[in-house]
């Protein structure tokens, strides 16, 4: 079968799976390293909202004051549901 085909058919052949080969490879390391920046990005968005909290809250946690740990909680939800 291989033999009844014309070597630049073949050739051909070859050059359309390694374009697509090396296509599919190129965006798919593309997608691979964006998506590993966007985790980098939300780890870092959710360790400053972390450090947020804990430096808001850091008062009523030493003065074992349930209410001012309230209020920061109250102020963070209403911080995220008014940038939604």
């Amino acid at each position: 079968m291989y033999l009844d085909t014309p070597i630049s058919t073949r050739i051909s052949r070859i050059v359309i799976a390694a374009v697509g080969f090396g296509i599919t490879t190129s965006v798919g390391l593309f997608l691979l390293s964006d998506f590993q920046r966007a985790m980098k990005a939300e780890t870092v968005r959710y360790q400053s909202a972390a450090y947020a909290f804990a430096a808001a809250a850091s008062d009523g946690v030493s003065a074992k004051d349930p209410r001012k740990v309230l209020e920061v909680i109250r102020g963070c939800g209403n911080c995220m549901t008014s940038s939604t």
